[in-house]
């Protein structure tokens, strides 16, 4: 059984809160334990029943407090614990001298030493300025508060001559630039709390709960337009396939002809990517390429199934992609499937086809898959490629996806 969600303060209902209130948001009630100082507060406890280590910014940061930071990672990559901190923190100045960047430098590799040892997350409730960006870079996911949240390699007095001071939704380092623009950020809060219950909410993701059985739904059968090449929303799709409420997008405003999610099917935790034939038809560019990407390696990461659900005519041609690297990207995802530590499993909706078939593995022997009647898989392109033998009834959707995790399906070739 999970522990219920704290309940929120009034006074806390919106904006900016304090550092001991987002570690108390974050944690299950009673389960929390603090410890830190005046410039960093520590705390350890439960995330829906899930150990967690997590730290939070609460004044300006010196070699003490850097040091500080350093053990507090070594120690969640002893305890093989989930790790959350929330950075909103002005850079070590100048007068810190050698002793702040030989600091600096050992919680960098503190924090680059827990990588493959737990899930790390980063959220930026204020400014990650200078050497802190660094440490941002190096979790495995990084959320935002949208209106607070500040990202940059520039320092503070860069930023304020960049107008961020005056405008807090200023384009340079804000949530909208790392959300929509690098793609670093995995998804963005309108404050505080919702921020801390997204954080909660990734963290139960993760954790398997109670098998969910899967029987016929007529539902799969009318989803997709009459026209064969008619573009169409996979939101519908993936709430289908999930669980009851049990999904979340990461990098939603990024390389959109692929959706990301975390999901339960079946009561089983995935990683959950699916064609979104309303951008580019389904076809990949180079940034759903690199989310991808992205996403295939925080899964392997944290063993974590992959799931596909795909309708993609092939890669999005033109000179702009070639400029933007669309055939290193795809390459980079298909190497990045190598690493997978469970084979994936794939659904072919109407079509998988050319280099995105191939950058996506359906060519790999280990790839378990599955398509609907009608559905085209091979090198070519548009209509061409032959229809995939024995389909899965569209009702029947979920519940050959269930047997494909546990790998009772067949492959289908």
């Amino acid at each position: 059984m999970h522990a219920a969600s704290p309940s929120l303060p009034s006074e806390v209902a919106l904006g900016l809160v304090s550092a001991e209130d987002r570690l108390s948001l974050l944690f299950d009630p009673g389960s929390a334990e603090f410890e830190g100082s005046d410039a960093l507060r520590l705390a350890s406890g439960l995330v829906h029943g899930r150990p967690v280590l997590a730290l939070a910014d609460a004044g300006a940061s010196d070699p003490a407090a850097l040091r500080q930071r350093a053990a507090f990672y070594r120690r969640a990559a002893d305890e093989g614990s989930a790790l959350v901190e929330f950075l909103d923190c002005p850079p070590l100045t100048g007068a810190a001298g050698v002793e702040g960047l030989a600091a600096m430098d050992a919680c960098l590799t503190a924090r680059a030493a827990f990588k493959g040892r737990g899930l790390s997350i980063t959220a930026l409730s204020g400014a990650a300025l200078g050497p802190m960006a660094l440490s941002a870079g190096l979790a495995d996911l990084v959320a935002m508060h949208r209106g607070a949240g500040f990202w940059s390699l520039g320092g503070a007095d860069l930023a304020r001559r960049l107008g961020h001071e005056d405008d807090p939704q200023a384009a340079y380092g804000a949530a909208d630039l790392h959300g929509a623009g690098t793609g670093l950020a995995a998804f963005a809060a309108a404050d505080d709390v919702r921020l801390v219950l997204e954080l909660r909410r990734l963290l139960s993701l993760t954790r398997p709960r109670a098998a969910v059985l899967a029987g016929p739904d007529e539902a799969f059968t009318t989803l997709l337009p009459l026209d064969p090449f008619d573009g169409w929303d996979s939101v519908v799709l993936i709430a289908l396939v999930a669980d009851e409420g049990e999904s979340l997008a990461l990098w939603p405003e990024y390389g959109t002809a692929l959706a990301c999610h975390l999901a339960r099917i079946g009561g089983q935790p995935v990683g959950l990517l699916a064609s979104n034939p309303a951008q580019n038809g389904g076809a990949l560019d180079a940034a759903a390429c690199r989310k991808a990407r992205r996403f295939v390696e925080f899964l392997t990461g944290q063993g974590l199934p992959f799931v596909m659900l795909l309708d993609t005519p092939g890669s999005l041609p033109g000179q702009a992609e070639e400029a933007a690297g669309a055939l290193a990207e795809a390459a980079e995802l298909r190497r990045a499937l190598t690493g997978l530590r469970q084979p994936p499993v794939a659904l072919v909706l109407r079509r998988a086809q050319g280099i995105a078939a191939l950058a996506l593995g359906l060519g790999d022997a280990r790839t378990r898959l599955i398509a609907w009647p009608g559905a085209r898989i091979g090198l070519g392109g548009g209509s061409e490629g032959p229809v995939a033998p024995r389909p899965t009834p569209q009702s029947q959707t979920k519940r050959a996806l269930i047997a494909a995790l546990s790998g009772q399906d067949p492959l289908q070739r």
